[in-house]
């Protein structure tokens, strides 16, 4: 019997999430599991932990005779680690470094392993904690500036698939995890549903309103209630990417740098983000969600209103000189995700440099 599975459905999803199939390497299977990690491979990338371009999370296995009191609860465990922050630093500075191993998959759980009083061997798997000096200094969800309690809430309610959505546009390379997630559950001729749900929608977000008919790719069909084989017509709503994937229980979606870039300067070029007077709500809802944190410090410090999105730099002869994600023109103060060129008149920073100098401006 001949078989026609036709898997245009499936490499489609793969697409959307910014990934071709053939782009995975040996390391992103070893990231998956977990590896050992030595001082000089770890990077800071935009304020998160970086391993060969990759997102990572750092985490010691070794527990030693604290382990069974671990795995019986993951708050005993020792926190891992998202960010470069204070905590690492010290851990350098003591030559403690080579503890550590990276993964990136999008489980909480950790593989440790120690021993117990009679010094036998013990191993299992425990879900551990997020680093709070992390967090503050990403100001993820708010972590700088909330009290003790918000702060705890956000290490309760942390998810990896989120926080690695969050960031998906710093880095190139997604988790290998979540090319696997986003083939999943979806009916045979989903390809078709999908097409031409994004065809009656007018190629138009239904959320921002951004049009993508030149850039198609970018404009998704959502599952409303999470059930991607439930293809009823009142489950379906056409977003774009970056509307899709800051929905409930997205944390599986992955969008490119440029990605983003294009469908705010459309959104820009369409008129739906306010040049020149926007407001905070605005600006929040529409920058790339790994400036999240760098745009709360800015309102919540005073002294800045809302920047613009997605801002050109324009020289006299017409030419874009640089893309920043956030931009303040009357000050000529701007962010891009990467370090910025130098352009006469301007102050350019990154975003890792932007946490630095909302948290403690430099002197300039």
């Amino acid at each position: 019997m001949k078989l026609s599975d036709n898997f245009n459905a499936l490499w489609n999803n793969v697409k959307q999430m910014g990934a071709e199939p053939d782009e995975f390497e040996p390391i992103d299977g070893e990231l998956a599991k977990g590896r050992e990690a030595k001082p000089g491979e770890i990077e800071t990338h935009n304020g998160v932990l970086s391993f060969r371009g990759r997102q990572v999370v750092l985490y010691i296995p070794d527990h030693g005779i604290r382990v069974l009191q671990a795995l019986d609860d993951g708050c005993a465990g020792k926190k891992f680690h998202i960010a470069q922050c204070r905590t690492l630093d010290e851990m350098k500075q003591k030559k403690r470094f080579e503890r550590y191993f990276v993964k990136n998959n999008l489980s909480e759980l950790f593989h440790i392993h120690g021993h117990n009083e009679d010094n036998h061997a013990v191993e299992g798997h425990t879900s551990l904690k997020v680093c709070k000096n992390c967090l503050k200094y990403l100001n993820y969800k708010g972590s700088a500036t909330i009290n003790h309690m918000g702060l705890n809430r956000v290490v309760a309610d942390f998810d990896m698939g989120e926080f690695f959505s969050t960031y998906s546009s710093v880095f190139r390379h997604m988790p290998q995890e979540m090319k696997t997630i986003n083939t999943k559950g979806y009916t045979y001729d989903w390809d078709n549903i999908s097409a031409k749900a994004r065809e009656n929608a007018g190629h138009t977000c239904s959320e921002c309103s951004v049009n993508l008919d030149e850039n198609r790719r970018l404009l998704h069909t959502h599952h409303i209630n999470g059930v991607k084989h439930d293809n009823s017509h009142q489950n379906l709503q056409v977003l774009c990417a970056d509307c899709h994937r800051k929905q409930p229980l997205h944390d599986h979606m992955f969008v490119k740098h440029e990605d983003m870039q294009t469908i705010n300067r459309l959104r820009r070029e369409q008129g739906l983000i306010k040049e020149n007077a926007p407001d905070w709500k605005t600006a929040l809802d529409r920058a790339d969600p790994a400036f999240r944190g760098v745009l709360d410090l800015a309102q919540k410090k005073g002294g800045y209103g809302p920047p613009e999105i997605g801002y050109k730099l324009i020289d006299q002869t017409g030419r874009v000189v640089e893309e920043l994600e956030v931009a303040w023109p009357e000050s000529k103060f701007g962010i891009a995700i990467n370090n910025p060129k130098a352009v006469d008149g301007w102050y350019l920073i990154g975003l890792k440099e932007a946490l630095d100098f909302f948290s403690k401006p430099p002197q300039r």
